[in-house]
């Protein structure tokens, strides 16, 4: 048995290598915003259960990392990312689950996706509750 990201054993041939599509390599953004979902979703398992860690929501700086396409890389791209990091800021202050605060993170993913990147939308809809 395997481990993939080490959230849950399964078979190696289970396990999505999300560096690698088709013999591309994914940039180092592709991977951490994958990631980011993850973790989202993860999180927001948990409100539905009725807690809220913190600690659980993204960190990683993603905007600092290699993009699939580097003409992302305009003053407007990083602002947006402060605005997200902003909102994120403030979802991780609160003490309990406050959906409203968490749909304002995604709202704000695909505010910066409808702009720089919009093939990812429909799955990070899926994190609205």
């Amino acid at each position: 048995m395997a481990s993939c990201d080490n959230k849950k054993v399964v078979s190696e041939k289970e396990c999505v290598k999300p560096e690698v599509v088709v013999g591309l390599k994914r940039a180092p953004m592709a991977i951490s915003m994958r990631q980011m979902f993850d973790q989202m979703m993860a999180t927001k398992h948990t409100m539905e259960r009725g807690s809220f860690i913190a600690d659980s929501l993204p960190s990683e700086a993603f905007w600092v990392l290699t993009p699939t396409d580097s003409a992302v890389l305009v003053p407007d791209f990083f602002e947006r990312a402060s605005r997200w990091e902003a909102v994120k800021n403030r979802l991780a202050t609160q003490t309990k689950a406050d959906t409203a605060s968490f749909n304002a993170v995604v709202t704000s993913c695909i505010s910066c996706h409808q702009e720089y990147c919009v093939g990812p939308i429909k799955k990070i809809k899926k994190l609205y509750f």
